[in-house]
């Protein structure tokens, strides 16, 4: 087994955090990764151009030494949308195919992990401004209008059935049950698994 000394790993960290320098690159030589596994629907392309036009890029695409997309395909096409000519770049050497294919993966399916705190998420909604477009914040109307009126619980649930499973040794329990439940005055059926 070999040993690997602080020295090493400390320089073996440095080589991969080394610090990035962004620059404008025209949008016509940056090319998307043929096999790119995330969709991004129009919907989505649009509502991103909308803010990046309104707030601006704060987050730049990130290709390796072929200027291929490694992160941001979707903000390179919402960029051709909003009708930009450059988009901010990084460009990161050194990395292996299996460590390209990884960081495209992970880059977009990391973010889902996440959750909202529905309470502080209403709060911040509920801090703006009456005239705010509230569609730029990507929920559903739907969503929102359930945040600040929530639907009545007791309508919800009526109507609905609520069943009960119990699981019996054997085919006499379950008979035996079944005629005393029904004795109760409830609707009884028998599962068998």
């Amino acid at each position: 087994m070999q040993r690997c000394g602080l020295s090493t790993v400390a320089s073996a960290m440095k080589q991969k955090q080394r610090p990035l320098n962004t620059t404008d690159m025209p949008l016509h030589m940056i090319i998307p990764y043929e096999n790119n596994p995330r969709a991004h629907p129009k919907k989505q392309i649009a509502l991103l151009a909308r803010l990046m036009k309104k707030y601006g890029v704060d987050q730049p695409i990130v290709v390796d030494e072929k200027n291929i997309i490694l992160k941001g395909h979707g903000r390179l096409l919402a960029a051709m949308e909003a009708g930009f000519k450059t988009f901010p770049v990084v460009t990161r050497l050194g990395l292996n195919d299996d460590e390209k294919i990884a960081l495209r993966i992970a880059d977009n399916q990391v973010q889902l992990l996440s959750d909202w705190d529905d309470e502080l998420l209403k709060q911040e909604i509920g801090k703006l401004d009456a005239n705010f477009e509230r569609e730029l914040l990507g929920f559903k109307d739907a969503k929102i209008e359930a945040m600040f009126n929530p639907p009545d619980s007791k309508q919800q649930l009526s109507g609905l059935t609520f069943s009960v499973i119990v699981e019996c040794e054997d085919e006499k329990d379950q008979s035996a049950l079944l005629k005393k439940l029904g004795k109760m005055g409830l609707k009884c059926r028998a599962l068998i698994s």
